[in-house]
């Protein structure tokens, strides 16, 4: 097959649906994945014990957890209230990183397959008008992608819920008295703060529906390009067509002398 003889720069097909529409993909993924790789931090209020006799105190101790949100490798100051600490991680063997990193993945590809396509599209419109396999091919993948967005964007929007319970103060605290870290000589007890903002995380659920749909929209321009549409519009001509011979009968029978009349 002599693809490079087909080389044909054209970019009046950016100005049609199937075209523009992969530059809509392409902004979209961009913000899907940007969105997501990103972090949240949580506090909670430690009461400490004074040293020799001095007044007790409050203090926050912040916990902070970002991409890809493996909960078990976040690490905290400890013991608490003391002068000397060292890094440790108390929590429990909980990580999201699989749904996170499957729809960053499914974000970046997209990213990256929708500069490919605009370059093709560009290259090579020759090669898609005259080739229907070319077209077919294209339907089928992105029907594809648009069915791995949504399992991504569901399996995501899932784990943030469940992130969204576990990492709240009030569970933390259950967590690290578990773990005896908010039972002390010098930590009188702890008590909830301010739950991380997962605001960001919440708007990259929304980007990626919004990929879904786009890229479910998108099908329908890349269907009329594929054979199984220019077959069943030539169908549909050839049943509206009229037939050349019903036309000769009733033209036969109209200019026939006497035609239509009675006689007496």
């Amino acid at each position: 097959m002599d693809v490079v003889g087909k080389i044909q720069v054209e970019f009046t097909i950016m100005k049609e649906p199937r075209g523009f529409i992969r530059i809509i993909q392409l902004v979209l993924a961009i913000f899907a994945f940007a969105t997501i790789c990103t972090s949240a931090r949580a506090t909670i209020q430690l009461s400490c014990r004074g040293e020799s006799g001095a007044t007790n105190y409050t203090k926050d101790l912040e916990i902070e957890y970002k991409y890809p949100f493996r909960i078990k490798n976040v690490q905290v100051d400890t013991p608490f209230c003391m002068k000397s600490t060292e890094k440790s991680s108390p929590f429990q063997d909980i990580s999201f990183a699989p749904a996170a990193e499957f729809f960053c993945f499914i974000g970046v590809m997209s990213f990256l397959l929708c500069i490919g396509y605009v370059i093709g599209y560009i290259l090579f419109t020759g090669f898609f008008a005259t080739k229907s396999t070319a077209c077919t091919v294209d339907f089928v993948f992105s029907a594809v992608w648009a069915l791995l967005w949504f399992i991504a964007s569901c399996a995501w929007a899932d784990r943030l819920t469940f992130m969204g319970v576990t990492m709240d103060p009030s569970t933390i605290i259950q967590d690290l008295q578990g773990v005896e870290y908010c039972q002390g000589s010098m930590v009188l007890g702890c008590s909830p703060g301010t739950p991380g903002n997962h605001a960001t995380l919440i708007v990259s659920v929304l980007f990626g529906f919004l990929n879904f749909l786009v890229w479910v929209a998108g099908l329908w321009f890349l269907f009329k390009e594929t054979k199984w549409h220019r077959e069943s519009s030539d169908d549909l001509d050839r049943f509206d067509a009229p037939n050349p011979a019903e036309s000769n009968t009733d033209s036969s029978y109209q200019s026939a002398p006497g035609a239509g009349t009675t006689t007496y």
